[in-house]
């Protein structure tokens, strides 16, 4: 999905909305084909979703590679193996959501929470998590190769046999942090 064809997104998803929210309605109203109510396997790519509640929902598999999801409400999400290469999370909310196996290469997570989040085998190769909250998350198997945690809150997460190596850690918070098996 393109920039072009997501631009009624604008005016329902917009932070100045009273109550930003994407429904399966209005989603499939843009184009979008929804293969379950839940909406898992979408395609957003190149999405604008800049505020946008998504709370809860199921996208699993979903292509959001590129999509801008600045301050977005991802709380409880479902982002299995979906593909988020490149997204804008900047400032998003991710607390308690599931991203195991998900693909989150070079994405932009300035400020995010990702707090109580699961990113088991999550690839975060390169991604931005400056000042990220990511404290009591499981990244245990993630590959953080040359991410910036930098001022990231990783109190009592999981890093068990994670890839850590060329990672950006400075003044990272690690209390209680299992690195486990970390490579570095």
């Amino acid at each position: 999905m393109d920039r072009q064809s997501t631009q009624g997104l604008g005016n329902a998803l917009s932070p100045v909305a009273a109550t930003p929210i994407a429904t399966g309605e209005m989603m499939r109203s843009l184009g979008v084909r929804l293969k379950n109510p839940h909406s898992a396997g979408v395609d957003l790519s190149q999405a604008d979703l800049v505020g946008a509640n998504l709370q809860g929902m199921d996208l699993s598999h979903a292509n959001l590679r590129g999509a801008n999801l600045m301050g977005a409400d991802l709380r409880d999400a479902n982002l299995q193996y979906a593909q988020l290469d490149r997204a804008d999370l900047r400032s998003s909310n991710l607390q308690n959501a599931v991203l195991t196996g998900a693909s989150l290469k070079d994405a932009d997570l300035f400020n995010a929470n990702l707090g109580a989040a699961c990113l088991k085998q999550a690839d975060l190769k390169r991604a931005y998590l400056f000042r990220a909250d990511l404290h009591d998350s499981n990244l245990s198997n993630s590959d953080l190769r040359w991410a910036n945690l930098r001022h990231a809150n990783l109190t009592a997460a999981c890093l068990d046999h994670a890839n850590l190596a060329q990672a950006d850690v400075r003044d990272a918070i690690l209390q209680d942090t299992d690195l486990a098996h970390t490579h570095w």
